[in-house]
């Protein structure tokens, strides 16, 4: 199996079995405008133990109301004027850029460092 496919199968999809180790501020939180809220992942307590370093990462995650129209694109001004017209249809917080992280890992008596794109949120933005 190729290195790219192992990180893909095992560190980002892997099969994630405690789910509770993931520790976020989104839910206490107020739920303000839109901006980055901390979410920390461990990776030895999601049962990832060949990851070496880091131990833990703050992935982040987007989170608050899109209503301040100096904060939006003009395109979801429009979208956000016009809702009263869509039904359904209204601006969402999402991330809008995104940072790398290097992580060190064992397989089988072998160690690497692999370069993980985009995986932490850097910053949130209305659409």
């Amino acid at each position: 199996m190729e290195i790219d496919q192992f990180i893909l199968n095992n560190i980002i999809h892997g099969d994630g079995k405690n789910y509770s180790t993931i520790k976020s501020d989104y839910y206490s939180k107020s739920k303000g405008a839109c901006s980055r809220c901390s979410l920390i992942v461990n990776f030895k307590e999601l049962g990832f133990t060949h990851i070496l370093y880091p131990l833990e990462v703050d992935i982040g995650l987007c989170n608050g109301h899109c209503k301040d129209l100096k904060s939006l694109s003009e395109h979801a001004k429009l979208l956000f004027l016009s809702k009263t017209e869509t039904p359904g249809k209204s601006t969402c917080c999402y991330a809008n850029t995104y940072n790398d992280i290097s992580i060190y890992f064992q397989k089988g008596d072998n160690y690497y460092t692999k370069l993980i794109e985009r995986i932490v949120i850097d910053t949130c933005q209305c659409s």
